[in-house]
Order: structure tokens, then sequence, then C-alpha cells
């Protein structure tokens, strides 16, 4: 065998490797031309697969998923979040972030509705999170307009400056009542985009780390990075 042709079977077999060996979240950034450097504050799952935010077997209905009826506990969380790409730790122990990707460039997994005048968001998965009008409907252009009243919208600057995004925006997220992990009450979403590639940072607080939430953003400004 040619010195070329085991080298060219190396590469072939280190590619393979490589892409087996990539995390979730890995995999996933890669899809939206996101580079990752995990900050030192943060700790990493290293999941291969999409996960749940619970682990137990007891998974929710059709019905509890579109909100014609109410779920609790372990059952809600999976629910409110469907599955997730990864779960970053912080180092003080009171915080949490689920990160979710977006598949790609309009889409969703909860419909989309990307609009060039709402600066290319994919208000679908924001429905979700609001629990907004009709269950099971993309969000539609006057249903867009109405949440992207609701929520908060960081300067271009910052997005810039923090992840190379264009846009970045956060809402509150409503657990309903239920309590992650015994202690975690309080949530916040950040969705960072770039020509309608995003993606989701649900923050899981308690309710006197929710006092910190900007310095748990600071926290991870660069650690994704939207590539030019």
């Amino acid at each position: 065998m040619s010195n070329k042709l085991v080298l060219l079977l190396f590469l072939s077999f280190t590619g393979v490797s490589n892409a087996l060996g990539q995390t979730a979240l890995e995999k996933a950034m890669k899809r939206i031309n996101v580079s990752l450097n995990i900050p030192s504050a943060f700790s990493v799952t290293q999941n291969k697969e999409l996960i749940f935010v619970t682990q137990d077997s007891i998974f929710p209905t059709i019905k509890q998923v579109y909100n014609f009826e109410p779920s609790y506990g372990s059952t809600a969380f999976k629910v409110i979040f469907g599955t997730i790409h990864s779960i970053f730790t912080h180092k003080d122990g009171v915080c949490l972030v689920f990160v979710f990707v977006s598949p790609g460039k309009g889409g969703s997994d909860f419909g989309n509705a990307g609009l060039n005048a709402l600066n290319n968001l994919n208000f679908g998965r924001i429905k979700h999170d609001f629990r907004y009008g009709k269950p099971m409907d993309s969000a539609s252009e006057s249903e867009s307009v109405e949440l992207n009243s609701m929520l908060t919208h960081y300067p271009k600057e910052q997005a810039q400056k923090m992840f190379n995004a264009n846009v970045m925006v956060m809402y509150p997220l409503n657990l309903r009542g239920n309590v992650y992990k015994d202690k975690y009450t309080r949530s916040r979403a950040v969705v960072v985009n770039k020509d309608g590639l995003e993606f989701y940072l649900y923050f899981m607080m308690t309710d006197s780390s929710v006092n910190n939430f900007d310095n748990y953003l600071n926290d991870l400004s660069k650690a994704f990075w939207f590539k030019d």
C-alpha cells in the first residue's frame, strides 16, 4: 500500500472519529457557523445527542405538549424546554444555562416566522415559550409583531461585541410555579441571532441569584462566536 493511500485512509478515519466524538452542542454550533470557547466560569455537559433537562422516564402527552392539559414537576420541564443541546453549570452553584440551537435559517422545532422586518428572528419557539396564541400553529406575522413588543432588545453593538451577532433579545420565562432541582425558580431566555441563524440561552436561577443575571450573561461573552 502506498504512503499516499495510507495517509488518505488515516485522514478519512480521523475525520469520522472527530465527527463521532463531537458533542451535540459542537455539532449544532458548527451547523450554524458558530465557534465555541467555553469560559472557565462554567462546566458543560458532554452529551452526544439532544437531551431533556430532566432524566426520568416519564414523558408528556401530546395534550400536555400543546398546553391542552396541565403538566407538573419533571414533566412540566420537558414541556417547557423540549430537548436541548447542552447544560452549562456556573461555578457559583446557583445558575444553570440550557443551550438550544435552532435547526437552521428560518427553522424552528416549533414552526417559524422569520421576518426581515423583525430582524430575521424566528418567532416559532418564542411563541411556544410564551404559550401565546393558537397551539400547534407557527407564529403568524401579527403574532410575531405582538411578541416582538414583549422582548427586551439589546443594542446591536452589544450583540456584536458579545457574540458577533446582529440581534440579541431577552424575555422572562414562566416556569408556572415549578421548581427545578429543588432550587431553581426563575428563568430568562436570551436569543442570539445573525442573519436568521440563532441559538437560545435559558438561564435558570434562584430567587436570589436572578439578581446576578447580567453577570451570568457577561460570563458567556464570546463563549459563542458567529464566524464571518
